[in-house]
């Protein structure tokens, strides 16, 4: 069949000392894939091509269907800049809606993994950790441990 990962980026509030005001917004670019449930997740410092699309080429072999939002940097995805065509990437409008009704097309799978982590990483930081430790530790543990799926550091295999 068709290997489809699907991708997006999340904004992760950040706020000192686990409680009160907040610090500022860590963005988190990851992705699922629909058959294997396999996952990834990197902090990110910026979400533009030249952040987002290496990590694409990292994680996600050439020949799979990637679904995305319409995030501008993933209209890169590919562009000869960053190399020859890998990937076959099919897009759903949020802003008209969530499915899309013609091609069916959805990042739903993702968005639940964003909504599960958020509230694991809720439930499980302790107060022991600087925040950004904690932040690091908890995406390196976060799906093999707390979501119990499968992370693979160099490549998502469809």
């Amino acid at each position: 069949g068709i290997n489809v990962v699907e991708i997006d980026e999340s904004a992760w509030t950040k706020r000192k000392y686990h409680r009160g005001r907040r610090v500022g917004t860590q963005w988190v670019f990851g992705g699922i894939d629909r058959d294997t449930r396999e996952c990834f997740a990197v902090l990110v410092g910026r979400r533009d091509p030249p952040t987002l699309i290496p990590l694409i080429h990292q994680f996600i072999l050439p020949g799979t269907t990637i679904y995305s939002d319409r995030w501008p940097a993933y209209n890169l995805i590919n562009n000869e800049i960053y190399g020859p065509k890998r990937y076959i990437r099919q897009t759903v409008n949020h802003s008209v809606n969530f499915v899309d009704p013609i091609t069916g097309v959805h990042t739903q799978n993702v968005e639940n993994m964003w909504m599960v982590a958020k509230i694991k990483k809720k439930n499980q930081m302790g107060q022991h950790r600087s925040l950004l430790d904690k932040m690091q530790f908890f995406f390196h543990i976060l799906f093999l441990s707390l979501l119990k799926m499968e992370i693979r550091l160099k490549h998502i295999t469809c």
